[in-house]
Parts: C-alpha cells; structure tokens; sequence
C-alpha cells in the first residue's frame, strides 16, 4: 500500500465517521429512513457520500 492509497483510506474513514456522527447526533431534521440511507451512503460512497451531504444539508443549516 503507497502512501497516498493509504492517506486516501484515511481521508475516506475520516469523512464517513464525520458523515455518520453529524447525522445520528447533530442533524435532527431528517427522519429516521433518511439517516439509514445517508448511513449507508457513507459505508458505501465514504467521500462522495460526504461532499454530496455537505452540500446537499449542511449548506441549508449554515445560511
């Protein structure tokens, strides 16, 4: 294993923890269907799932 697969995994398990912690924790907006998907989403899809979730909810949140 390199040294950027290694930082990639790394970024991918940071992003998919931060995903999953702000939706179970912080994010009581959505119902609980949504956060098994978006859960999922961040098991699956840890970075993509991330960037898609920033913009798709945390935008709304911060304005």
């Amino acid at each position: 294993m390199g040294t950027m697969s290694g930082f990639f995994y790394l970024l991918a398990l940071i992003s998919a923890l931060w995903m999953i912690y702000d939706i179970w924790m912080v994010n009581s907006n959505l119902t609980n269907q949504n956060r098994v998907l978006w859960t999922l989403f961040a098991f699956i899809f840890s970075l993509g799932a991330a960037v898609i979730y920033y913009f798709a909810h945390k935008q709304n949140v911060l304005k």
